[in-house]
């Protein structure tokens, strides 16, 4: 068998046969397929995840900047005071660390398969719409504070 012969084989998987190297071919097309599938599925449900976790942190940004959530006027358990006094900051570093990474995972996979691009976009989008909306209510909130003369975070401990 001459050299080039044999170097071809190998490059094919070691088939000998030219149906041989083309079921090769083939199967390691539909492995890749695979993969680019389960890759896509896991960053959409990351995207999601972050997604709701962008939503609780509108929730806790409005509570935070709400007067009456810090008395007990509100109603609200104390539990809940002391979760939102306690992970809004951190939560909302790790929502804008997650959707760096995402974003930065979707936008190289722009490359590889435009197939889950728009969805994942989407929802990108979408959660960065929602942390920025967070930011937002605490900036808005935060500025008033700062007008009326009040240190920045002013909870009031009753009304």
């Amino acid at each position: 068998m001459p050299e080039g012969q044999i170097g071809n084989d190998r490059r094919n998987g070691g088939a000998k046969h030219p149906l041989q190297r083309r079921w090769v071919d083939v199967h390691s097309d539909v492995q890749d397929s695979h993969a680019e599938i389960l890759t896509g599925a896991g960053l959409l449900l990351a995207t999601l995840l972050v997604m709701v976790l962008s939503a609780v942190l509108v929730w806790f940004a409005f509570l935070r900047e709400n007067q009456v959530f810090w008395t007990n006027a509100g109603g609200y358990p104390i539990w809940l005071r002391d979760l939102v006094l306690w992970t809004y900051i951190p939560l909302l570093g790790v929502a804008g660390l997650s959707l760096m990474a995402l974003s930065m995972a979707c936008s190289s996979r722009i490359c590889r398969s435009k197939r889950f691009f728009a969805v994942e976009g989407l929802l990108l989008l979408m959660g960065w719409g929602l942390l920025a909306t967070s930011g937002g209510i605490a900036f808005s909130n935060n500025i008033v504070n700062i007008i009326d003369g009040r240190d920045l975070h002013y909870h009031p401990t009753s009304l």
